[in-house]
């Protein structure tokens, strides 16, 4: 009877200490507030595909099932036992979930696996859309979004740039099936002159497989020059046969007018 009991009772113990509960998010153009318990499991399920998400240094994003992944379940993990963050959700219909995440203290009851399930307000069960495209992809990569079956890689590969005076660094890469993006940074170590960047020459190998292309600034200032930045970020959305060190990025040398004192 002794040995009936210890096995009983820890059976009943682990009901009690855990629990799980659903909880529904209607989201719309104003941000919803989700709670997220530090220390226990928080599952979100949005109704449709995700195709990027924000990044955040206060919350780990991981998908829910990694082995088998939807893009629709996410598992949500605070960094620090206290924090907010507003972080939005593109879904495949194009609908975006604004959520401010705030953590709080663990439940005393126990541990607790909580799951939000995420809709609009007013869901319509339209059809689903195609994959991410050239123009969402390179949208997500200006806003250094998480992309739905891309894989974003963080570098500091050395590329020639071709242009004397100016180096050319690999920053970022997103590789999926159908597109591939590269984040390029440049900057200028000339004293006295500045250059100019030509996006609508730019090419990615002979055929060219640059599809799209994008500058955060077009010119390069000189290091000390007040006008501008010497540094910019350049995007390129190109097929999967693509080779980054194949780029070739026109740029034009400009003298510097010199400051008026």
């Amino acid at each position: 009877m002794r040995y009936l009991l210890w096995i009983i009772l820890p059976l009943v113990l682990s009901n009690i200490a855990f629990a799980k509960e659903t909880r529904d998010i209607f989201f719309g153009s104003a941000s919803e507030t989700v709670e997220i318990p530090f220390g226990e499991k928080t599952t979100l399920i949005f109704n449709k595909k995700v195709k990027s998400h924000s990044r955040s240094s206060t919350y780990e994003i991981r998908l829910d099932d990694e082995s088998d992944p939807n893009y629709r379940a996410f598992s949500i993990t605070p960094r620090f036992t206290t924090g907010t963050d507003n972080l939005s959700f593109v879904l495949e219909d194009g609908k975006v979930a604004r959520l401010r995440f705030s953590t709080i203290p663990a439940s005393d009851e126990g541990f607790m696996e909580l799951t939000y399930e995420i809709r609009p307000r007013m869901y319509e069960d339209v059809s689903k859309a195609p994959p991410i495209g050239e123009i969402e992809l390179l949208k997500a990569m200006i806003r250094d979004d998480s992309v739905a079956g891309y894989k974003r890689t963080v570098l500091s590969q050395s590329v020639p740039s071709g242009r004397k005076g100016v180096t050319s660094k690999l920053v970022r890469t997103f590789k999926g099936r159908n597109l591939h993006g590269y984040v390029f940074e440049l900057t200028n170590h000339l004293v006295r002159n500045k250059v100019k960047i030509d996006v609508r020459k730019l090419t990615l190998g002979n055929p060219n497989l640059a599809i799209l292309s994008q500058a955060d600034s077009l010119v390069l200032y000189p290091k000390k020059s007040s006008k501008g930045s010497s540094e910019s970020l350049v995007r390129i959305v190109a097929k999967p046969s693509s080779n980054f060190r194949a780029v070739r990025m026109p740029m034009t040398t400009l003298k510097e007018k010199k400051e008026k004192k």
